[in-house]
Protein backbone atom coordinates (compact mmCIF):
# COMPACT_ATOMS: atom_id res chain seq x y z
CA UNK A 1 0.00 0.00 0.00
CA UNK A 2 2.63 2.52 1.07
CA UNK A 3 5.84 0.56 1.34
CA UNK A 4 8.37 -1.54 -0.50
CA UNK A 5 8.20 -4.79 1.41
CA UNK A 6 10.47 -7.73 0.65
CA UNK A 7 8.89 -9.76 -2.16
CA UNK A 8 8.29 -13.41 -1.36
CA UNK A 9 7.71 -15.65 -4.37
CA UNK A 10 4.75 -17.95 -3.81
CA UNK A 11 4.07 -18.59 -7.48
CA UNK A 12 2.91 -22.11 -6.71
CA UNK A 13 0.06 -20.85 -4.53
CA UNK A 14 -0.54 -17.23 -5.53
CA UNK A 15 -2.57 -16.15 -8.55
CA UNK A 16 -0.90 -14.60 -11.59
CA UNK A 17 -1.13 -11.15 -10.01
CA UNK A 18 0.54 -11.74 -6.61
CA UNK A 19 -1.29 -10.52 -3.55
CA UNK A 20 0.36 -9.15 -0.48
CA UNK A 21 0.73 -11.72 2.28
CA UNK A 22 -0.56 -10.31 5.58
CA UNK A 23 0.07 -12.14 8.86
CA UNK A 24 -2.59 -12.03 11.58
CA UNK A 25 -3.16 -13.73 14.91
CA UNK A 26 -6.17 -15.85 14.09
CA UNK A 27 -7.87 -16.96 10.89
CA UNK A 28 -10.21 -15.61 8.24
CA UNK A 29 -13.37 -14.13 9.71
CA UNK A 30 -11.60 -12.88 12.84
CA UNK A 31 -11.53 -9.28 14.01
CA UNK A 32 -7.89 -9.11 12.87
CA UNK A 33 -9.11 -10.09 9.40
CA UNK A 34 -11.73 -7.33 9.51
CA UNK A 35 -9.07 -4.82 10.57
CA UNK A 36 -6.85 -5.91 7.67
CA UNK A 37 -9.74 -5.20 5.29
CA UNK A 38 -10.02 -1.71 6.81
CA UNK A 39 -6.30 -0.98 6.61
CA UNK A 40 -5.41 -2.37 3.17
CA UNK A 41 -6.84 -1.06 -0.07
CA UNK A 42 -5.22 -3.61 -2.38
CA UNK A 43 -5.78 -7.39 -2.69
CA UNK A 44 -4.10 -9.46 0.01
CA UNK A 45 -3.89 -13.00 1.30
CA UNK A 46 -4.13 -13.84 4.98
CA UNK A 47 -1.32 -15.76 6.70
CA UNK A 48 -3.01 -17.27 9.79
CA UNK A 49 -0.85 -17.46 12.93
CA UNK A 50 -1.60 -18.94 16.33
CA UNK A 51 0.43 -16.48 18.42
CA UNK A 52 1.50 -12.87 18.14
CA UNK A 53 5.14 -13.97 18.21
CA UNK A 54 4.53 -15.99 15.06
CA UNK A 55 3.02 -12.87 13.48
CA UNK A 56 6.08 -10.75 14.25
CA UNK A 57 8.45 -13.52 13.14
CA UNK A 58 6.63 -13.79 9.81
CA UNK A 59 7.15 -10.09 9.09
CA UNK A 60 10.70 -9.97 10.44
CA UNK A 61 11.79 -12.92 8.30
CA UNK A 62 10.13 -11.59 5.15
CA UNK A 63 7.70 -14.51 4.88
CA UNK A 64 4.86 -11.97 5.17
CA UNK A 65 4.86 -8.53 3.60
CA UNK A 66 3.08 -6.97 6.58
CA UNK A 67 0.93 -7.80 9.59
CA UNK A 68 -2.06 -6.53 11.51
CA UNK A 69 -1.95 -6.69 15.33
CA UNK A 70 -4.35 -5.57 18.05
CA UNK A 71 -2.73 -3.18 20.52
CA UNK A 72 -5.53 -2.25 22.92
CA UNK A 73 -9.18 -2.80 23.71
CA UNK A 74 -11.45 -0.25 25.37
CA UNK A 75 -12.57 -2.84 27.96
CA UNK A 76 -9.75 -5.37 28.19
CA UNK A 77 -6.97 -2.75 28.05
CA UNK A 78 -3.53 -3.11 26.49
CA UNK A 79 -2.54 -6.28 24.66
CA UNK A 80 0.63 -6.82 26.69
CA UNK A 81 2.11 -9.53 24.45
CA UNK A 82 2.02 -7.14 21.49
CA UNK A 83 3.64 -4.30 23.44
CA UNK A 84 6.53 -6.55 24.46
CA UNK A 85 7.05 -7.65 20.87
CA UNK A 86 6.86 -4.11 19.52
CA UNK A 87 9.67 -3.09 21.84
CA UNK A 88 12.09 -5.73 20.58
CA UNK A 89 11.06 -6.04 16.92
CA UNK A 90 12.43 -3.98 14.03
CA UNK A 91 9.03 -3.39 12.44
CA UNK A 92 7.47 0.03 11.86
CA UNK A 93 3.87 1.07 12.40
CA UNK A 94 2.32 2.03 9.06
CA UNK A 95 -1.27 2.86 9.99
CA UNK A 96 -3.92 2.36 12.64
CA UNK A 97 -7.63 1.65 12.73
CA UNK A 98 -10.24 1.14 15.44
CA UNK A 99 -13.08 -1.35 15.12
CA UNK A 100 -16.34 -1.56 16.98
CA UNK A 101 -16.23 -5.09 18.41
CA UNK A 102 -19.60 -6.74 18.97
CA UNK A 103 -19.46 -10.26 20.40
CA UNK A 104 -22.14 -12.89 19.76
CA UNK A 105 -22.97 -16.31 21.13
CA UNK A 106 -22.69 -18.68 18.17
CA UNK A 107 -23.58 -22.38 17.88
CA UNK A 108 -23.71 -25.09 15.21
CA UNK A 109 -27.53 -25.00 15.18
CA UNK A 110 -30.53 -23.56 16.96
CA UNK A 111 -29.85 -24.18 20.64
CA UNK A 112 -31.40 -22.98 23.88
CA UNK A 113 -29.17 -21.32 26.44
CA UNK A 114 -30.09 -23.93 29.04
CA UNK A 115 -28.69 -26.73 26.89
CA UNK A 116 -25.26 -25.13 26.34
CA UNK A 117 -22.60 -26.83 28.46
CA UNK A 118 -19.38 -25.17 27.24
CA UNK A 119 -18.46 -21.77 25.80
CA UNK A 120 -15.15 -21.34 23.99
CA UNK A 121 -13.34 -18.22 22.79
CA UNK A 122 -10.19 -16.20 23.12
CA UNK A 123 -9.65 -14.99 26.70
CA UNK A 124 -10.14 -11.24 25.95
CA UNK A 125 -13.46 -12.01 24.22
CA UNK A 126 -14.68 -14.02 27.21
CA UNK A 127 -13.66 -11.23 29.56
CA UNK A 128 -15.48 -8.64 27.44
CA UNK A 129 -18.67 -10.70 28.00
CA UNK A 130 -18.04 -11.75 31.61
CA UNK A 131 -21.16 -10.20 33.14
CA UNK A 132 -23.51 -11.44 30.41
CA UNK A 133 -22.10 -14.97 30.53
CA UNK A 134 -22.37 -15.06 34.31
CA UNK A 135 -26.01 -13.93 34.19
CA UNK A 136 -27.24 -16.06 31.28
CA UNK A 137 -24.92 -19.10 31.29
CA UNK A 138 -23.82 -19.56 34.92
CA UNK A 139 -23.84 -23.34 34.45
CA UNK A 140 -21.55 -23.34 31.38
CA UNK A 141 -17.84 -24.05 31.49
CA UNK A 142 -15.68 -21.31 29.90
CA UNK A 143 -12.93 -22.70 27.68
CA UNK A 144 -9.95 -20.66 26.45
CA UNK A 145 -9.33 -20.77 22.69
CA UNK A 146 -6.63 -19.27 20.46
CA UNK A 147 -8.91 -17.06 18.38
CA UNK A 148 -12.57 -16.00 18.18
CA UNK A 149 -13.06 -17.06 14.56
CA UNK A 150 -11.23 -20.34 15.15
CA UNK A 151 -13.54 -21.03 18.09
CA UNK A 152 -16.59 -20.39 15.89
CA UNK A 153 -15.24 -22.60 13.12
CA UNK A 154 -14.51 -25.46 15.52
CA UNK A 155 -17.90 -25.25 17.25
CA UNK A 156 -19.72 -25.34 13.91
CA UNK A 157 -17.62 -28.30 12.75
CA UNK A 158 -17.89 -30.44 15.89
CA UNK A 159 -20.58 -33.05 16.33
CA UNK A 160 -21.35 -32.06 19.93
CA UNK A 161 -23.82 -29.21 19.42
CA UNK A 162 -23.99 -28.41 23.16
CA UNK A 163 -20.96 -26.15 22.70
CA UNK A 164 -21.09 -22.44 21.85
CA UNK A 165 -18.47 -19.91 20.81
CA UNK A 166 -18.12 -16.20 21.47
CA UNK A 167 -17.14 -14.39 18.30
CA UNK A 168 -18.02 -11.83 15.69
CA UNK A 169 -20.83 -11.75 13.17
CA UNK A 170 -18.33 -12.07 10.32
CA UNK A 171 -17.06 -15.35 11.75
CA UNK A 172 -20.63 -16.64 12.00
CA UNK A 173 -21.22 -15.74 8.35
CA UNK A 174 -17.99 -17.23 7.11
CA UNK A 175 -18.37 -20.58 8.88
CA UNK A 176 -22.14 -20.97 8.73
CA UNK A 177 -22.76 -20.56 12.44
CA UNK A 178 -26.05 -19.75 14.15
CA UNK A 179 -26.24 -16.63 16.30
CA UNK A 180 -28.35 -17.45 19.37
CA UNK A 181 -27.65 -14.25 21.34
CA UNK A 182 -25.98 -10.93 20.87
CA UNK A 183 -24.41 -8.57 21.03
CA UNK A 184 -23.39 -9.92 24.44
CA UNK A 185 -20.37 -7.73 25.20
CA UNK A 186 -20.86 -5.95 28.52
CA UNK A 187 -19.76 -2.53 27.20
CA UNK A 188 -21.84 -1.41 24.21
CA UNK A 189 -19.03 0.75 22.81
CA UNK A 190 -16.47 -2.06 22.90
CA UNK A 191 -13.59 -1.13 20.59
CA UNK A 192 -10.22 -2.53 19.59
CA UNK A 193 -7.34 -0.58 18.08
CA UNK A 194 -5.12 -2.26 15.49
CA UNK A 195 -1.74 -1.46 13.92
CA UNK A 196 -0.59 -2.29 10.41
CA UNK A 197 3.14 -3.05 10.65
CA UNK A 198 5.94 -3.90 8.25
CA UNK A 199 9.65 -3.26 7.78
CA UNK A 200 9.65 0.18 6.17
CA UNK A 201 8.82 3.66 7.49
CA UNK A 202 5.89 5.78 6.33
CA UNK A 203 6.64 8.76 4.09
CA UNK A 204 7.16 11.81 6.31
CA UNK A 205 4.51 13.79 4.44
CA UNK A 206 1.83 11.24 5.47
CA UNK A 207 2.77 10.93 9.15
CA UNK A 208 1.08 12.92 11.87
CA UNK A 209 1.18 10.63 14.90
CA UNK A 210 4.09 8.86 16.57
CA UNK A 211 4.26 5.89 18.94
CA UNK A 212 7.31 5.39 21.16
CA UNK A 213 8.32 3.19 24.07
CA UNK A 214 10.45 4.88 26.73
CA UNK A 215 12.26 2.83 29.38
CA UNK A 216 12.58 4.78 32.63
CA UNK A 217 15.61 4.53 34.90
CA UNK A 218 15.82 3.60 38.61
CA UNK A 219 16.56 7.16 39.69
CA UNK A 220 14.03 9.10 41.74
CA UNK A 221 11.81 11.26 39.55
CA UNK A 222 12.73 9.54 36.28
CA UNK A 223 9.09 9.02 35.36
CA UNK A 224 8.22 12.66 35.99
CA UNK A 225 11.26 13.91 34.09
CA UNK A 226 10.53 11.74 31.05
CA UNK A 227 6.95 12.99 30.80
CA UNK A 228 7.98 16.65 31.20
CA UNK A 229 9.67 16.45 27.79
CA UNK A 230 6.23 16.33 26.19
CA UNK A 231 5.01 19.45 28.00
CA UNK A 232 5.58 21.78 25.05
CA UNK A 233 3.12 23.80 22.93
CA UNK A 234 1.84 22.00 19.86
CA UNK A 235 2.23 18.46 21.20
CA UNK A 236 -0.74 16.39 22.37
CA UNK A 237 -0.07 13.11 24.18
CA UNK A 238 -3.05 10.95 23.21
CA UNK A 239 -2.07 7.79 25.06
CA UNK A 240 0.14 6.88 28.01
CA UNK A 241 0.48 3.34 29.29
CA UNK A 242 3.05 1.67 31.56
CA UNK A 243 4.38 -1.88 31.33
CA UNK A 244 6.77 -3.72 33.70
CA UNK A 245 10.25 -4.30 32.32
CA UNK A 246 10.95 -8.07 32.47
CA UNK A 247 13.82 -8.88 34.83
CA UNK A 248 13.86 -5.38 36.37
CA UNK A 249 11.66 -5.24 39.44
CA UNK A 250 9.65 -2.03 39.82
CA UNK A 251 10.95 -0.53 36.59
CA UNK A 252 8.56 0.30 33.79
CA UNK A 253 8.52 1.13 30.13
CA UNK A 254 6.11 3.81 28.98
CA UNK A 255 4.11 3.42 25.79
CA UNK A 256 3.37 6.93 24.51
CA UNK A 257 1.39 8.19 21.51
CA UNK A 258 1.86 11.85 20.60
CA UNK A 259 0.49 13.82 17.71
CA UNK A 260 3.57 14.77 15.72
CA UNK A 261 5.89 13.05 13.26
CA UNK A 262 9.22 11.83 14.59
CA UNK A 263 10.83 13.42 11.51
CA UNK A 264 9.29 16.85 12.11
CA UNK A 265 11.37 19.44 13.96
CA UNK A 266 9.21 19.24 17.08
CA UNK A 267 8.87 15.45 17.14
CA UNK A 268 12.57 14.94 16.52
CA UNK A 269 13.47 17.35 19.34
CA UNK A 270 11.27 15.42 21.78
CA UNK A 271 12.97 12.13 20.96
CA UNK A 272 16.42 13.74 21.09
CA UNK A 273 15.59 15.25 24.51
CA UNK A 274 14.54 11.86 25.88
CA UNK A 275 17.74 10.23 24.65
CA UNK A 276 19.83 13.10 26.02
CA UNK A 277 18.44 12.26 29.46
CA UNK A 278 19.74 8.70 28.97
CA UNK A 279 16.33 7.11 28.44
CA UNK A 280 16.13 4.15 26.08
CA UNK A 281 13.68 5.15 23.34
CA UNK A 282 12.16 2.77 20.80
CA UNK A 283 10.40 4.59 17.98
CA UNK A 284 7.60 2.29 16.82
CA UNK A 285 6.78 4.53 13.88
CA UNK A 286 5.09 7.67 12.65
CA UNK A 287 1.89 7.17 10.71
CA UNK A 288 -1.33 8.90 9.65
CA UNK A 289 -3.75 9.20 12.58
CA UNK A 290 -6.98 7.33 12.00
CA UNK A 291 -10.39 8.95 12.01
CA UNK A 292 -11.52 7.32 15.27
CA UNK A 293 -14.93 8.87 15.80
CA UNK A 294 -16.53 9.07 19.22
CA UNK A 295 -20.03 7.78 19.87
CA UNK A 296 -22.58 10.49 20.50
CA UNK A 297 -25.24 10.04 23.17
CA UNK A 298 -27.80 8.64 20.73
CA UNK A 299 -25.38 5.98 19.49
CA UNK A 300 -24.49 4.96 23.04
CA UNK A 301 -28.18 4.70 23.93
CA UNK A 302 -28.89 2.52 20.91
CA UNK A 303 -25.89 0.33 21.72
CA UNK A 304 -26.98 -0.15 25.31
CA UNK A 305 -30.49 -1.14 24.25
CA UNK A 306 -29.10 -3.61 21.73
CA UNK A 307 -26.76 -5.13 24.33
CA UNK A 308 -29.55 -5.57 26.86
CA UNK A 309 -31.89 -7.16 24.25
CA UNK A 310 -29.32 -9.81 23.56
CA UNK A 311 -31.32 -13.04 23.46
CA UNK A 312 -33.19 -13.38 20.20
CA UNK A 313 -34.43 -15.89 17.67
CA UNK A 314 -31.61 -18.04 16.35
CA UNK A 315 -30.48 -16.97 12.89
CA UNK A 316 -28.40 -19.00 10.48
CA UNK A 317 -26.33 -16.75 8.27
CA UNK A 318 -24.98 -17.59 4.81
CA UNK A 319 -21.21 -18.06 4.45
CA UNK A 320 -19.35 -14.78 4.13
CA UNK A 321 -17.83 -14.05 0.74
CA UNK A 322 -14.05 -13.84 0.86
CA UNK A 323 -12.59 -10.37 1.30
CA UNK A 324 -9.70 -11.47 -0.78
Amino acid sequence: MRRNSTHVDHADTWPAAPRKLVAIQGIEGSFHHQAACELLTEPFTIMPCTTFRQVFDAVGSGRAHSAVVAVENSVYGSINAVHRLLQTATVQVQAETCLNVDQYLITAGSLSLESITDVISQTPALEQCETWLGAHLPHARLVEGDDTAMSVRDVVARSDIRWAAVGGEHAAKRYGGTIVAGPINDAPNNRTRFFLIDNSPVAASMAGKTSVIVSTGPNSGSLQHSLSVFDVPGVNVSRLDSHPIPGSAWRYSLYIDFESSNTSGLGARIIDSLRAQMYAVTVLGSYPPSEIHRLDEDEVSVGQNAARSSVHTATRLPPLESHQ
